[in-house]
């Protein structure tokens, strides 16, 4: 388990857990700003040469990308949350 974002330190919260080939990432905002900056969340613990599909969108993602760049959350209201469920896969 990893903490991505800890809310004693910021106004959001983020988790990471990696079992075998899948990685869950819970995320939340406990108090939403009027307007804010586009949040991008980084992931840790994952093996940069492989690639992450996130279920959801089906999107396929370096794990590189998801540690250095970061994946966009959509939350911006108060009490807001979100799951990301990603499986690693192969490409061909």
């Amino acid at each position: 388990m990893y903490r991505l974002k800890s809310p004693f330190e910021t106004n959001d919260f983020a988790v990471e857990f990696i079992k075998d080939n899948t990685v869950i990432v819970i995320y939340a905002t406990i108090l939403g700003k009027p307007n804010p900056a586009i949040k991008k969340l980084k992931l840790k613990g994952l093996n940069l040469d492989k690639h992450y599909k996130e279920l959801t969108t089906n999107k396929t993602y370096s794990g590189d990308f998801l540690q250095k760049v970061g994946i966009v959350t959509k939350n911006h209201t108060d009490f807001e949350s979100g799951i990301l469920v990603f499986e690693k896969v192969e490409l061909t």
